[in-house]
């Protein structure tokens, strides 16, 4: 019984060609047809619903942060089983300098400090070379200050603004017309 219920389930989806009358002669479905409206019965292609882009998002996210976390835990659990942490003891000053990285109790702290933060000496010298590369060049501008009035005072110097001004003709004019009317003297000579 069942197994007649799915031969003809299977017979009414497969495609059949139906004989037509002999008005529809030409409307008769041939092997040809049927097959390139078919597809030849190969393997269609479906249509399915889109993945959910931000479970994958999630899943990423998941994944690079175990690439991170997974290696930084084992390193921490390393260092905090078998490396342990600091001990101060007492020192003779004279016989030894510690160093600054020496001074932190747990040896990722030591780590850090030594090997990627820089070392306050260097930075305190570095601040140094900073003061005074500003003092120097406060001094620098404070001189060229002094020169510069002093070159005033005197009229001197390579500095062309302390040179005679340039005075248009028509202004030349004007100014030859009041010396003449006012009885100044005649204009120095031209060099």
């Amino acid at each position: 019984m069942a197994l007649s219920k799915a031969a003809s389930f299977v017979k009414s989806i497969t495609p059949r060609c139906r004989v037509s009358p002999p008005l529809f002669k030409s409307m008769q479905c041939t092997p040809v047809k049927t097959i390139v409206r078919m597809g030849g019965g190969a393997p269609r292609m479906l249509r399915t619903r889109t993945k959910d882009n931000a479970y994958d998002v999630i899943k990423l996210l998941f994944r690079y942060w175990l690439y991170g976390a997974v290696p930084a835990s084992l390193i921490v659990a390393y260092t905090n089983l078998f490396v342990g942490n600091a001990v101060l003891h007492d020192y003779d000053p004279e016989l030894y300098e510690p160093e600054e990285d020496e001074f932190y109790k747990y040896p990722i702290q030591r780590w850090l400090a030594k090997y990627i933060v820089e070392d306050p000496k260097v930075t305190y010298y570095k601040q140094i070379q900073q003061l005074e590369i500003a003092m120097q060049f406060g001094r620098q501008v404070r001189f060229t200050t002094e020169v510069f009035q002093l070159q005033k005072l005197e009229d001197e110097g390579m500095i062309p603004f302390f040179d005679h001004p340039v005075v248009s003709r028509d202004l030349r004019d004007e100014l030859d017309a009041w010396a003449n009317q006012n009885n100044f003297a005649e204009r120095p000579s031209e060099r």
